[in-house]
């Protein structure tokens, strides 16, 4: 079948640094679109990003290992 998934990210100025966050994701056969977040976070490279952030469910943390919690996000260093 075919895979539909759609990623809404925001580059975020921080008092710190900048972040790409992914502030909506969703779409079904997760497997087959899951790599799919490399290419964001390549994304936030290209703009200079320091980290990218992910906020979601907290099931997201088992499917994204390389992530860490902080607070209620998961954030993953660039």
């Amino acid at each position: 079948p075919d895979v539909e998934a759609a990623a809404i990210t925001l580059i975020e100025e921080t008092e710190w640094r900048r972040v790409c966050t992914v502030v909506a994701c969703s779409g079904a056969h997760m497997d087959r679109w899951i790599h799919l977040l490399d290419t964001i976070e390549d994304y936030g490279r290209v703009e200079k990003c320091s980290a990218a952030r992910i906020i979601g469910r907290n099931g997201w943390e088992r499917m994204l290992p390389a992530y860490r919690r902080k607070r209620v996000v998961l954030e993953k260093t660039l």
